[in-house]
């Protein structure tokens, strides 16, 4: 009579087996006398490579997702661009895009890579520390997701700016009310009465971009200083 024998977890007997069958690779069984193996769940994988999870499923690692069936542990990685902090998860959905201002550089990862270099941004799902060149008007500090517009009263005609200072200040005589500007064509005359020194924002300058006409002078639009009265002449405001 052929011995009997009892097939163990991990394994199964179909009806007249000689001989207890590994699970495959993608399932498992925790009990043992079974006849089939289950399929590994989703947010858990079932590999040969370590059997254990052949009887007790392994939890998906952060970074990657385990799918319906999942036969080893970074089958299926966040792809570049995204990220995963938790484990277990189930499906591609729970791979979150890349911070804003940060970049992720490969698959696979449970954190960003780093943050974006001064001179860029870096918008959701980027994956270079260089994914967009600062544009025309605005400065980029390290760990920009957005660009920022020069303030009104600048301007900047370069693109990768890293900081404000790099904005160019209006034309002394002029104003620029408009931020963000990518050069001063759009930049008028300050009014009449009034001198601007650079970076005014508005036809009639705070003391820190200009000043009022002095009294003895006159300060025609646009001008860049006061012009003295001429004799016989006055100007007593």
């Amino acid at each position: 009579t052929t011995p009997s024998f009892r097939c163990s977890a991990g394994t199964y007997c179909p009806a007249g087996s000689a001989a207890a069958q590994m699970c495959a690779d993608g399932t498992y069984q925790p009990s043992g006398g079974q006849s089939a193996c289950f399929t590994c769940p989703a947010g858990r994988y079932c590999s040969s490579l370590t059997s254990t999870t052949l009887t007790n499923p392994g939890t998906c690692p952060a970074g990657h997702y385990c799918t319906l069936g999942t036969t080893m542990a970074t089958q299926f990685p966040c792809p570049a661009g995204s990220y995963s902090a938790s484990t277990a998860n189930p499906s591609a959905a729970f791979c979150a895009a890349c911070t804003s201002g940060k970049y992720c550089a490969v698959p696979g990862l449970s954190a960003p890579t780093g943050s974006c270099q001064a001179g860029f941004y870096c918008y959701n799902s980027s994956t270079t520390a260089t994914q967009y060149v600062c544009p025309l008007g605005s400065y980029c500090p390290a760990g920009s997701g957005t660009p920022t517009a020069c303030s009104a009263g600048y301007y900047s005609e370069q693109t990768g700016l890293t900081n404000s200072t790099s904005c160019t200040p209006c034309p002394a005589g002029q104003y620029c009310a408009r931020a963000g500007a990518a050069d001063a064509s759009q930049a008028l005359s300050c009014d009449a009465g009034y001198v601007c020194t650079g970076g005014a924002s508005s036809a009639r300058p705070d003391s820190a971009h200009g000043y009022l006409c002095p009294r003895g002078s006159y300060c025609p639009a646009g001008t860049l200083a006061p012009v003295a009265c001429s004799p016989d002449t006055y100007a007593p405001n």
